[in-house]
């Protein structure tokens, strides 16, 4: 059928990259919610979403076109089932608080991938004229 359209224009990030993305957006946007358990049994259970995460993703990686959707999808509900396992909150707050922690997965998975956040702008390449000192 031809090369996915998105496909070219997507950068190609390491799955696993995007499972540690995604794992790690979780825990800081999980400040927000009431967290149901602490110690060893968080741990614990963040341990086993992070393995489940990098190694659905990783598994998943060759997939492209709307099976990528899905499988993108699928990575959404694995990080509120995350969420939703850990916190005490209800599934709106949890719902809210993972998209946000998606959205903030992805951009940092993209540009920190791509170097746009890390490539200076025309006025950081401009040289830098000596100051006059007026005496």
């Amino acid at each position: 059928m031809g090369d996915w359209a998105a496909g070219q224009i997507l950068p190609d990030i390491p799955r696993f990259y995007t499972a540690l993305a995604e794992w790690l957006s979780c825990l800081l946007c999980m400040r927000e919610l009431v967290r149901r358990y602490s110690g060893w049994k968080f741990w614990g259970i963040a341990g086993a979403a992070f393995l489940v995460q990098s190694v659905f993703l990783v598994l998943t990686g060759g997939l492209d076109g709307p099976v990528w959707l899905m499988c993108m999808a699928a990575a959404v509900f694995l990080m509120f089932c995350f969420l939703r396992i850990s916190c005490g909150s209800s599934s709106l707050d949890v719902g809210y608080v993972c998209v946000k922690a998606f959205v903030l997965a992805e951009l940092h998975s993209t540009t920190s991938r791509t170097g746009i956040a890390n490539t200076p702008s025309s006025e950081d390449k401009k040289p830098k004229a000596a100051a006059k000192i007026n005496l």
